[in-house]
């Protein structure tokens, strides 16, 4: 635990010294998310102080990648706390980067998402892109998930999507996601 955190913040210090800004972004991000997997607290605090603006949007991205696989309900809050036009990109980079690690937890939070987004549509597409990611790395799991949803969930737009876009690239793996249609939709869709 300890020498990992020396670790992440050795490497803070050395990405702050470079000098090439592409260089020092990605140096910086490796090792806040690191450090937010030990002390999300901590690292979101360090990231608080930066200026605003592109950089510090990714650097917030990086350090919520920790806390969103453990605990996503609480990154989310987080990522509502900043300002309406960061959120959209922060939450889908975060959903984006927990889809390869955990699915559940981006699943999970592309559906608070939804939920919490007043607007609508915005985080709709979210969902599909995680199912896809899930179906290919997991099919079983992201089955078994699907499964234990309500109607209200497997009857989204984005799950039927999800399923035609995989009927393409696996078509028994899109099958799969068709077969968890409520029954109506299945009829309509195909």
């Amino acid at each position: 635990g300890k020498s990992n955190l020396l670790e992440a913040m050795a490497m803070l210090a050395y990405g702050q010294s470079l000098k090439s800004r592409n260089d020092r972004q990605q140096a910086i991000s490796s090792a806040l998310s690191e450090w937010a997997r030990r002390d999300p607290e901590a690292a979101l605090a360090w990231v608080d102080k930066q200026p605003r603006g592109q950089e510090r949007r990714s650097f917030l991205t990086a350090a919520l990648q920790g806390p969103a696989e453990a605990d996503p309900q609480k990154a989310l809050e987080k990522i509502n706390a900043v300002s309406m036009w960061e959120r959209r990109q922060i939450r889908g980079q975060v959903i984006e980067a927990l889809a390869e690690k955990d699915p559940q937890a981006a699943a999970k939070m592309a559906l608070e998402n939804d939920r919490s987004s007043r607007y609508g549509g915005w985080g709709e597409g979210q969902l599909g892109n995680v199912l896809q990611k899930w179906m290919r790395n997991d099919p079983d799991g992201a089955v078994a998930w699907l499964q234990s949803q309500p109607e209200a969930v497997r009857k989204r737009r984005v799950v039927l999507q999800a399923a035609q876009q995989l009927g393409w690239e696996d078509p028994a793996a899109g099958m799969k996601l068709v077969e968890l249609l409520p029954k109506n939709q299945q009829r309509d869709e195909t």
